[in-house]
């Protein structure tokens, strides 16, 4: 793990992973950016390398009375063609935009978070409405 100014960049095999986190009052906001560099691969015996893609997260978080928070996310995600034995599958690449406004609960030991997530435009992706919980106990 490298850390450069609240920036943090974390190399888990070929997947490196950059976050941020800024405090500007009364908010808490988060920035992610992953980046990913496939490994060619056998699938039913042809030579497949899945297209590379960059995933762009943005969060923020505002914080009310007795623990409770409100937050809003948003999901960026673009992925190139795969290539299938040296040829290019056209129109394979994946985008999207994700929306996922939420509520949530925490204190020294617990946090909780209640929310909504919409896929709002997309290609190559599945149309999905869904209700989220998350449930982080800290020993």
């Amino acid at each position: 793990m490298i850390s450069l100014r609240r920036t943090t960049m974390i190399i888990i095999g070929i997947v490196p992973v950059i976050t941020y986190t800024k405090h500007i009052k009364p908010f808490i906001l988060h920035a992610d950016v992953t980046f990913s560099y496939p490994q060619l691969v056998r699938i039913d015996g042809a030579k497949t390398i899945y297209g590379k893609y960059v995933n762009y997260d943005f969060g923020a978080e505002y914080f009310l009375p007795k623990g409770f928070n409100l937050m809003i996310e948003t999901n960026f995600l673009a992925q190139t063609d795969m290539w299938q034995d040296g040829e290019r599958i056209a129109s394979s690449g994946v985008n999207s935009f994700i929306l996922c406004p939420g509520i949530g609960w925490s204190d020294d030991k617990i946090q909780m978070l209640l929310a909504y997530q919409r896929v709002m435009t997309g290609a190559n992706i599945d149309a999905n409405d869904s209700i989220l919980f998350t449930f982080t106990y800290t020993f």
